[in-house]
């Protein structure tokens, strides 16, 4: 027998017999039967159906609070990951939601609009990916037919389900206070945390940690129950606002009101946790980015594992309460990229990885950043001891003290090396390859040497120019006069430099030279192959730009041919060698020597 039907004893009907009825007993009372008239059985009727609807609703108000606290059990058994606990109360939960629909079709269809969707039941993964919760077992309840309404039997209009409030889980004054400081904190989170880079870009981490405030909002939420607070309402539009003008408008689970079951308070505090260790893991993740080209492989996978890990741990507890984040799938989606590229197997992102592993990994984070920072640091103190080297030798008055710039250039030289700058750094190499003669003279330097010297033979070959060459609008007429009237209609030789036809034609036509000689010399060049072509110039120019230190012979050359010599210390332009004409004198010539050689030079004729 069912617990909504009621038992009717139906009396015999009066027949006419010879038997005679046996007398009732005075002490007794008489009870009037509900058949003698209309009237009575109408009254009957609307007795019993009252007793019945007083009935129904006392089963409903238990069925809704058996089937809330189930609810509430099911949220713990997911977040425990107990599979097989949380099957057996889903089965008593949708029994209990038979029971109410059973209910609800024998009093006459009313409505349970309090009662919750009950959830698919649980189970482990099945296959890899971000979501690693992502298939789910299929159950298949138990058939059940709901009671059929029997034939003529009235029907309760009197039964209503309602929803069982929810009461605060804490003092209400202390919910006010902790939401009254969040937004305290919020005046000033722009200054503190800004959501936005100098480009104009959205700055996730700082976003992950405004939406773990928001995660911090929705618990004191559930902790009001159904008491509004204003503080608490105040704020969510605040955090709200915040992310609007931010430009975030991505999906936010803080701000989803559909979940079922609805998240528990310490459900939400665990996801305002996770959410800001998801975003120290974005701002490591965007440090290794903005550092990748320093640090290999080897380097990286220690704080890739605590990056994927500290992801992992905020994607579960998101499948826990059924909801996402676009962020950290996002994150997911760069890790399994950068792991696929780099040919590094990350295992945090396998399925199936205990949690405790994760967690383990995960709080690593700190000290494997801390480890990859170690060669940052270091190429960080070569790049300075390699940019103190540049401006050294960029100095526009290098070269002007040859021996003085020299030990100069070879302390930094060394300097460099004790922190393990390699010879072949490129900067190394153009910061140098002018300078090869200032290289020589020291063993210690041999391999910079080396990759000097072949960075000034590729020049030779390319089209390489340097950047002071063509300046002539730095000199004023009066001083090209002045140095015109010792070159008008001289031969000129420079060695060493760069030489380039146009930059050649450039400086005969300004001093108004019979002709420049600029021969191609490379560093294996030899002295004594460009003797000749001194002995038929009148002006001899040496650049100590792209040149070696044997060359520097050609001044003893030229004091003994009688020949004019400058010295070009800072490059081979126009603007270099017009100075250097008016700033060296020339040398008054040794007559002695003069005479032997123009008696040499009879002797030979004859």
């Amino acid at each position: 027998m069912s617990d909504f039907d009621v038992e009717f004893q139906e009396p015999s009907l009066a027949v006419a017999t010879a038997r005679t009825p046996e007398p009732q007993d005075a002490s007794e009372p008489t009870t009037p039967s509900p058949l003698r008239t209309p009237e009575a059985f109408e009254a009957y009727c609307a007795q019993v159906q009252s007793r019945l609807a007083q009935y129904a609703q006392q089963r409903a108000n238990f069925l809704l609070s058996a089937h809330d606290r189930l609810t509430r059990l099911l949220a713990t058994a997911r977040a425990v990951e107990d599979n097989d606990l949380y099957n057996e109360l889903l089965q008593y939960q949708m029994a209990t939601k038979e029971l109410l629909d059973a209910l609800s079709q024998v009093t006459d269809g009313a409505a349970l609009s309090a009662l919750p969707h009950t959830p698919k039941p649980y189970s482990l993964p099945s296959e890899q990916g971000n979501n690693l919760f992502r298939e789910r077992a299929e159950f298949s309840p138990r058939p059940f037919t709901p009671l059929a309404r029997t034939e003529g039997r009235p029907a309760s209009s009197a039964f209503v389900a309602a929803r069982v409030p929810r009461h605060p889980s804490r003092p209400l004054i202390e919910i006010e206070a902790e939401a009254a400081q969040m937004r305290e904190d919020l005046k000033v989170w722009k200054e503190r945390f800004p959501l936005q880079k100098e480009n104009g870009e959205l700055n996730i981490p700082n976003v992950m940690r405004l939406r773990a405030m928001a995660f911090r909002m929705r618990k004191l939420e559930e902790e009001a129950g159904d008491t509004e607070v204003t503080e608490v309402t105040e704020l969510r539009k605040e955090i709200q606002q915040l992310l609007e003008e931010a430009g975030d408008k991505e999906y936010c689970v803080a701000f989803d009101y559909d979940l079922e079951p609805r998240p528990l308070p310490n459900q939400w505090a665990e996801l305002a946790d996770r959410q800001e260790e998801t975003a120290r893991a974005q701002e490591a993740y965007e440090w290794w980015m903005a550092h990748n080209h320093q640090l290999t492989v080897s380097d990286l996978q220690p704080l890739a594992e605590a990056v994927a890990a500290t992801q992992q741990k905020f994607n579960r507890m998101l499948f826990r309460v059924g909801a996402r984040d676009p962020y950290q799938q996002i994150l997911f989606d760069n890790l399994r990229a950068w792991a696929r590229e780099s040919q590094c197997y990350l295992f945090s992102l396998r399925p199936r990885v205990p949690m405790a592993e994760l967690v383990d990994k995960a709080s690593r984070l700190e000290s494997a950043w801390e480890q990859a920072r170690i060669p940052v640091e270091a190429a960080t103190r070569r790049a300075a001891v390699v940019d103190n080297l540049v401006a050294l030798v960029s100095d526009p008055n290098f070269g002007s003290d040859p021996e003085q710039d020299e030990a100069q250039l070879h302390e930094a030289l060394l300097r460099c090396q004790s922190i393990g700058v390699s010879a072949l750094d490129q900067r190394l190499r153009d910061a140098l390859a002018p300078w090869v003669s200032f290289l020589e003279s020291d063993p210690r330097l041999r391999e910079v040497l080396r990759e000097a010297s072949m960075e000034w033979d590729r020049r030779i070959n390319s089209d390489y120019e340097e950047s002071t060459l063509n300046s002539a609008q730095e000199l004023s007429a009066e001083e090209l006069e002045a140095v015109r009237a010792e070159t008008r209609g001289k031969r000129l030789t420079i060695i060493g430099g760069l030489p380039r036809e146009e930059n050649r034609r450039q400086i005969q036509e300004a001093l108004e030279l019979a002709e420049l000689n600029w021969p191609e010399m490379r560093p294996s060049t030899l002295l004594s192959h460009f003797e000749h072509d001194i002995q038929q110039t009148d002006i001899v120019a040496l650049s100590l730009r792209y040149s070696r230190k044997e060359w520097r012979g050609v001044a003893d050359i030229c004091a003994r041919e009688g020949k004019r010599f400058v010295l070009l210390p800072n490059g081979f332009g126009l603007v270099d060698l017009v100075k250097a004409l008016q700033n060296q004198p020339p040398k008054p010539v040794n007559v002695t020597t003069v005479r032997r050689r123009t008696t040499r030079t009879a002797s030979d004729s004859e």
